[in-house]
């Protein structure tokens, strides 16, 4: 009698493994319709996610048996010299780009954008037209590489100053660190550094500083910046394991040229090195080697630098493998097979989580709760981890925005290149999750998991986990089904429309993506009034240095520069002036036409917002004006 609920139990799971293919986009549409409805009833502003959804996981259904007997095998054929020509236009393509950045000050222009796209799609023909061999994968790899430091290198160097925000902050710890010679624990403006407890990305800066005598900020893009790029060789190599070379490299191309990636790649942190070491450690627990007792000591020397670097890049690791280990052993259990064949152990998973906790609980610990019980404490240091940084706490994605309902429609085409990618992504994700091959439905389920916690913690209002950074991370495998997705789909059409259909989907994806104000906030193309301008110019920076030496001795209140010294809290219309007598402020004149200024929610969360006449009214009432020069303001209280 005790083992027919067994039995039962065992056939619902497989079952449910079995129809896995069906029952996840029946989920989806019906998710779908929920969010749609949320967005309407409390304004989320998520209708274009939620159609992309329902529309995604419909047309699945639609096409669910011709999806499941199709492959990713895309064999291109041409001449010879057609693909002669291509390489020719994509090295003109780059130099043309190189030019325009060279003669433009301060702007990337339109042409720049639609030839990053052209090379994109360049690159693309490439592939399809490629074959498996090393060496063809290697060249189209490296060109790869070169639209990344094109991308990324073209904001990095744009402005005269550091391009970002926290970027202020690390360049001057690090400058800290190499005059001390060593790890200091006060950060640059003299309060607690909790970057001493995580010092992995400024050791490596300054180390690189030290030894090839360049400056903070050239140290920071060749340590950090070109490895990041360079990670997307290691997708390449999961989607080659799983699949073939040409998702590989499609894979590979969508991650350098996805929206997020751009911003953390252009504006580098201690999360896009954690990134890189998220990559690898993928890489590792996916693919099969000869060694696995020398592979598996390999991620567990990754995993303590991960924990050593940054807090929610660690903690995004721990929910992934933890998130492929629960698959593989629901896979193990439907196709019968053992779970160790993954190389995603039990005890990995559970020592990587006991680091962190433990590391946690040492440094950065809550010393009120000194007395509560253990089990308090360990919940207080993993509470505390995740959001000691949620100054920086943003909605998700940055898509609730107070200038949304302006002009939907330029909202849109700033999202359309993620909607792009998500839509793909969820069709590529269907047909791995249904997969003999255990590393490709774990993985697709993995990404479902990813997702539902970045929009989930939104949702509930839970944003100091920073889910706006989760991005770079579910791109990661994002990018993978989605290019399974894109080539399965185009095998489809079977005539010559398949090849366009693909270059096509590339050519937008790719242009909608590196204009879209998440990766182009210094000089957007649409929805301008949810941008934010995150370098400076040269007589930005010479005015604020003027007024800086008119009035010396006299502080600024906070901020990392002193071009953003507008404190939050003197947005609000009730802000009173009496603390802030013989205080010196800068302000940008861009601030009345974009948002540079941030207005402050509650503590931790803070929105964009664009000055209005009714501010400076205000702001010129309470304190003289001392500096003008067209571009910057000095105000002194």
């Amino acid at each position: 009698m005790a083992s027919k609920p067994n039995f039962e139990k065992g056939e619902c799971i497989n079952c449910i493994g079995i129809k896995a293919d069906t029952i996840f986009p029946l989920c989806g549409i019906l998710l779908g319709i929920i969010i749609i409805i949320l967005s309407w009833l409390y304004g989320i502003h998520q209708q274009d996610i939620a159609a992309t959804i329902f529309f995604a996981s419909l047309i699945y259904l639609l096409l669910k048996e011709k999806l499941l007997k199709g492959n990713e095998i895309f064999q291109l054929q041409t001449a010879g010299w057609l693909a002669y020509i291509n390489n020719i236009s994509f090295f003109f393509i780059i130099s043309l780009n190189l030019w325009i950045l060279y003669t433009n000050l301060y702007t990337r222009p339109l042409s720049y954008f639609i030839l990053v796209a052209m090379a994109c799609v360049s690159i693309t023909f490439e592939i399809l037209h490629s074959n498996e061999k090393t060496l063809e994968s290697g060249f189209i790899l490296f060109k790869i590489l070169v639209v990344g430091l094109l991308l990324y290198g073209g904001i990095y160097y744009e402005f005269a100053d550091i391009y970002g925000v926290d970027t202020y902050l690390h360049n001057a710890e690090i400058s800290i660190y190499i005059a001390a010679g060593h790890v200091v624990l006060d950060a640059p403006q003299g309060t607690f550094n909790a970057y001493y407890y995580f010092p992995i990305f400024h050791i490596l800066a300054s180390v690189t500083s030290i030894l090839t005598g360049l400056n903070v900020y050239n140290s920071i893009f060749s340590s950090v910046t070109f490895p990041y790029i360079f990670s997307s060789v290691f997708v390449f190599l999961i989607g080659k394991k799983l699949v073939n070379s040409k998702v590989g490299l499609l894979a590979a191309l969508m991650l350098v040229f996805g929206n997020y990636r751009i911003t953390y790649g252009a504006a580098p942190i201690p999360m896009s090195l954690g990134s890189i070491f998220f990559v690898e450690i993928l890489y590792l627990l996916l693919t099969n080697v000869s060694k696995p007792t020398y592979n598996k000591s390999i991620v567990i020397f990754l995993l303590a630098i991960l924990a050593l670097t940054h807090t929610i890049a660690a903690f995004i690791m721990l929910v992934t493998i933890t998130s492929l280990y629960f698959w593989n052993k629901i896979n193990s259990r439907l196709e019968g097979f053992n779970v160790t064949d993954s190389k995603i152990f039990l005890n990995t998973v559970g020592m990587f989580g006991v680091m962190l906790l433990a590391y946690w609980m040492y440094a950065i610990a809550d010393p009120g709760r000194s007395s509560a019980t253990f089990f308090d404490q360990i919940m207080s240091c993993f509470h505390h981890a995740l959001t000691y940084d949620a100054e920086f706490a943003t909605s998700v994605s940055e898509k609730v925005s107070p200038y949304v309902s302006t002009s939907y429609f330029e909202y849109l085409l700033d999202h359309l290149g993620y909607i792009l990618f998500l839509g793909t992504g969820i069709v590529g994700t269907y047909t791995w999750a249904g997969d003999k091959n255990g590393s490709k439905s774990s993985l697709s389920l993995t990404m479902i998991v990813l997702f539902a916690a970045l929009y989930g913690f939104s949702l509930m209002g839970m944003r100091t986990i920073i889910p706006s950074r989760w991005f770079i991370f579910a791109y990661v495998i994002l990018a993978l089904v989605s290019a399974s997705g894109i080539l399965r789909m185009a095998t489809l059409i079977k005539n010559k429309f398949n090849v366009v259909t693909v270059l096509m989907i590339i050519f937008l994806m790719s242009f909608f993506m590196v204009t879209s104000t998440i990766s182009n906030g210094d000089n957007p193309l649409y929805n301008k009034l949810s941008s934010q301008r995150l370098g400076h110019t040269k007589s930005e920076l010479q005015g604020a240095e003027t007024i800086e030496k008119m009035c010396d001795g006299i502080l600024t209140p906070s901020g990392e520069t002193i071009l953003k010294s507008i404190d939050p809290d003197m947005v609000s219309p009730d802000y009173s002036f009496t603390g802030d007598r013989g205080k010196l402020y800068v302000l940008d004149n861009d601030a009345f036409r974009i948002p540079i200024v941030l207005g402050k929610v509650s503590q931790g969360i803070y929105y964009p917002v664009i000055l209005d006449y009714s501010f400076k009214v205000k702001f010129e009432l309470n304190s003289s004006k001392i500096y003008n020069n067209g571009e910057v303001y000095g105000y002194l209280v």
